[in-house]
Order: C-alpha cells, then structure tokens, then sequence
C-alpha cells in the first residue's frame, strides 16, 4: 500500500506541475531569451508540459497494475566465485588504466565542436538547443558537470566517455552471463579491456560509448524481462532507453528492434501458459514516455530539419565505403590474409553456436544492425563505421563463443576427453586477446594534431607572411585555438592573397570534404600550394596539411 501510495504521490505532482507551472517561468528558466529562440522553444515548452501530464497519469495507472501484478519466485543464480571477481576486477583495473592512460591528447573535430558548442554552454542552454546531430544531449550535460567539478582540460571533457567504457566492460559481463558462460563472459570483458577500438572511443568524447553501455544494459533488462518478467526489470529497461536515446538517437532504433524481439517472442510461445506476457509493454511504453519526455523541448527543433540534414560527402554515403572502413578498422592487431580469415572462420562458428542454442543474441546483433542501416541509408545521411559501434559487445560476445566451439573442433578431432574443449577455446580467445593486445599502443596520441600544426606555423611563418585555414580547420583555428589567421571561404580570397604576399601558407584538414563543401579551394590548394608537413592523429583520415605557395622556400626568412 506504501509503494502504490508514493506512486500516486509523484505521479499527482508531475500532472500539477504540467498543469499549473507557469509557462512564461519555463520558457525563461535560463534567462531572458530573444524573441525568435522564445518562439523556437514555445512549443517545445507545450510538449514538455502535456509530458508531465501524461508521464504522472502513467504512475498512476503503472502502480495499480502493479497491485494486481502476481509475482513468481525467481531461482537466484549461483553466487560468483572469489577467483571469479578477482578475474573481474583484474581486468577492470587494467581496463581504467588504459582508458585514463593518455586521455588528455589532442582532440579531433568533433570533440572541439562538442566543447565549443555545447560543453562551455550552461545546462539550460544544453538541455534547450540542437542545432547539430553533434549534439549528444547526456553527454554534453556530463562533460559540463566535469568541466565545472575539474576544469577545463581534454581529459575532464572526456571523463565522461572513459566512464562509460568501464561501465560498458560490466555490462557486457552482466549479459554475457545471462545469455553464455561466465568464462566467455570474462573472456570477453577482457577483449574490451584490451581492444583498440574501446580504448579509442572510450577517449573520445562523444556519446558512442555511452550508447554502448545502455544498448547492453537494455539487452540484458530485455533477456531478463523475457526470461523471469518482473516488474523492476521492465522499470529498469524504460530507464536505460530513455538515458540511451538521449544520449545518441541511434538508441531509438535499437529499442525498435528490442520491441520487435519481443513480438517474436509472443509468437514462438503463443501457445504457451506465458504468465503477465503484456508486462513488457509497460517497460517499452515507459522508454517512450520518457525519452519524449527528454526531448521535448528541442522536438520542434529536430523536427524542423536539423535531424534530417543531409550528407554533403558523396561517398561517406556509400555503404561499400563503410563495409572498406569497417574491414580496415577489423584489421587492426590482425596482420596477413590467414589470420583474417581464421577471425572469420571464429566468428561464424560463434554464430553458428548461438543460433542453435541462443538465437537471441544473433536478433540483438543483426536487427538493430539492419534497421540502423536502413534508416541511415533512407535519410541520406552519411554511414561512418562508428553508427555501429553499439553492437561492439554482441560482436566480442559472438567470437569468444566461437573460440569454444573452435575448441569442441579440436577435441573431437584430436580424440581428446571433452572437458578439454574449454581449455583449447580459452587458449585460442587469448592468443587473439594477445594480437588485439599488440595494436593498442596506437590508439594513444593526438586525434587529430591541431596544436602540433598550429606550433609548426607560428615558429616558420615570416613577419609578413599570411596564413589561411579553410574547410574543418577553420572552425578550430578560428574558435578554439583563436589563432590570429586569416579565414577562407573562396578561392578568390586566397589568390588575392597570393598577390599581395610573397609567403601564404595554408591548413586544411579532411580533404574529402574539402573538396566537396569547397572544390574550389581544393583545385587552387592542388595548381598554387605544396605541402611543407604534415601532422598525423589516430583518427583515419584527420591528417592535418600544411601548405605553401609554390615557388618558394619552406623555412624562415
């Protein structure tokens, strides 16, 4: 009676506050706005309002069905062993070292623009403005909190990033346990632990590691609701979608997918005895409730075209080009065409074992995989690699899987007792732990070495030398850096300079979409320029570029 009392409590004051809480008070919550933002957020403000409304009723109406709800006994699951937690906290540790071990290097593009614009942004400003799909709303919130607790600083503005990494290593613990072994649990936390790819994203600060862990947080709410289908579990999963989506939009799509899990799963046991089996629709109406909730201020907002901005690179849109990166990233830590296709022959084993005995986990893998593409490629939007990193854990999961099936292989061909299939498998997953392992210094260093640029410049330019930065480097140059350049966004410019001046010097960055936002410039950078160096990052393709005017030396006067 206390629980269905303290829901209706909360559930009477959130429909007061969207009743009666003044608008005019919301609307200038964060001080007194311009007339055309007021008019942007006046209907945002509404939804969130009507939100309020419809998110108290929803209490209500969840706490008297809770009354009614009957509860089975769940059969706890057996204790963890000392060894075990000392295996897991091993690798936590290793895993924090790696992650906080260089985690103030240059920052790359995006990061910049998240901490230009919205980062140093206060929270009203965050939680009312998305005038960019770089904009990862939880996450900027978090990297302001960091930046107020710690300063401002590379490392505080990806705090938040490498926090999620180590969150996401308990995660996929927590669901490989639930849907494999805890050996091939643990395998995999430590692969994650040592992988290139997590160790990289968990250094940038973007909200793709967070989307990792609430995909596998979700995942394993989801196999638990479906399996024991207790109310807390379904509370827990609404959660953990609404925090994803609002942390990266893609969660939206994984969430759709874990709806249509569910649909599967009513068919596959319709004429079974399947106690409460519409429980789970409390659990996917709450995540919806509350992700609108979330984004009801800025919806106006998105929907007015910001979340449908197009692609400008035409071959960023190319799902070939994505399938070339995404093999080119796998390769990392795998050197030769043998190795390659052992992985291959690992993984597919690993699929082949799941299928037969947990086909769930391929559903997690390939339907949000599918839809996600689907949808990218429908919208015209470009299809980076990194759109898929949610699906990182499943992927790890899969191929421990498949090193123990490998290890079932070698014993019934080798003639050995089976108890011995754990070990080979155990021994095959390190030596590929062993190989990712080798690649991971060379996720360290600048993302993209603007500083380093920027330091070569001022110590050879001339007193009378001009310097240009165009395409991507204008924006951090010019808003981050502030560095006394001149900015272009013509070739006319530029060759007017070349008139005035003996020495132009001139920096570019990402030379796809230079050429394709500012093909002029490009095709004058190619004819009148020559690169004097350039400064490498760990991000494919960020190299920096600095140029000349030809016909000139490349040191002081």
């Amino acid at each position: 009676m206390v629980k269905i009392a303290v829901n209706n409590g909360v559930g009477l004051i959130l429909v007061g506050l969207g009743l009666f809480f003044s608008l005019s008070a919301m609307l200038n919550f964060n001080g007194p706005l311009q007339e055309d933002t007021q008019s942007k957020l006046f209907l945002g403000v509404l939804l969130f309002k009507v939100g309020l409304i419809f998110t108290g009723l929803m209490i209500i109406v969840f706490g008297k069905l809770l009354k009614s709800y009957s509860t089975r006994q769940v059969t706890s699951s057996k204790k963890h062993s000392r060894n075990e937690w000392i295996v897991f906290l091993g690798v936590l540790c290793a895993a924090a070292f790696l992650r906080f071990y260089g985690l103030n290097d240059g920052l790359w593009l995006d990061e910049i623009l998240t901490q230009v614009n919205y980062t140093k942004a206060s929270f009203g400003e965050i939680f009312t403005t998305y005038d960019s799909q770089n904009q990862h709303f939880l996450y900027s919130m978090l990297s302001h909190s960091s930046y107020l607790l710690f300063g401002e600083s590379a490392w505080a503005l990806r705090l938040p990033a490498a926090l999620f990494g180590l969150a996401s290593i308990w995660a996929l613990y927590e669901f490989g346990k639930e849907v494999s072994s805890r050996r091939e649990a643990l395998l995999s936390c430590a692969l994650f632990a040592f992988s290139y790819h997590h160790i990289w994203f968990s250094q940038n600060a973007r909200g793709y590691t967070g989307l990792l862990f609430f995909t596998l947080l979700g995942s394993w709410m989801l196999i638990r609701g479906l399996n024991e289908n207790q109310p807390w579990q379904w509370i827990g999963y609404g959660i953990a979608a609404a925090l994803g989506s609002y942390t990266h939009i893609t969660m939206v799509f994984v969430v759709l997918s874990h709806f249509l899990i569910y649909l599967l799963h009513l068919c596959k046991y319709r004429g079974n005895t399947w106690d409460n089996k519409w429980m789970p629709l409390a659990g996917f109406f709450l995540g919806a409730v509350l992700t609108f909730q979330l984004y009801a201020f800025i919806l106006p907002q998105m929907l007015g075209g910001t979340i449908s901005d197009g692609s400008i690179v035409a071959s960023w849109k190319n799902p070939l080009w994505a399938l070339t990166e995404f093999v080119r990233g796998a390769k990392i830590g795998l050197k030769g065409i043998v190795p390659g296709i052992i992985g291959l022959g690992i993984f597919v084993a690993g699929l082949w074992g799941f299928a037969r005995r947990k086909p769930v986990v391929i559903e997690l893998l390939m339907v949000p995989t599918v839809i996600v593409a689907f949808i990218t490629v429908a919208m015209g939007h470009h299809i980076w690699p990194r759109l898929f990193f949610f699906t990182f854990g499943f992927l790890v999961l899969i191929l421990a899987h498949g090193c123990m099936q490998f290890g079932g292989i070698i014993i019934r061909l080798l003639k050995f007792e089976r108890e011995k299939s754990t070990v080979f498998g155990t021994v095959l997953f390190l030596i590929i732990l062993f190989a990712s392992a080798i690649s991971v210094p060379s996720a360290y260093g600048p993302k993209q070495d603007y500083l380093g640029a920027l330091s070569f410049v001022e110590n050879n330019r001339g007193s009378g030398d001009i310097v240009f930065s165009v395409g991507a480097a204008r924006f951090v140059y010019e808003k981050f850096y502030k560095a006394a350049w001149k900015w272009a966004e013509s070739a006319e410019e530029i060759e007017a300079a070349l008139q005035s001046s003996k020495h132009v010097w001139l920096i570019y960055t990402l030379p796809f979409h230079l050429e394709t936002v500012y093909p002029d410039i490009m095709r004058l950078i190619k004819h009148e320029f020559r690169v004097v160096e350039k400064y490498y990052g760990t991000l494919n393709g960020g190299t920096i570029y600095i140029c000349i005017n030809k016909g000139i030396d490349d040191g002081k006067e």
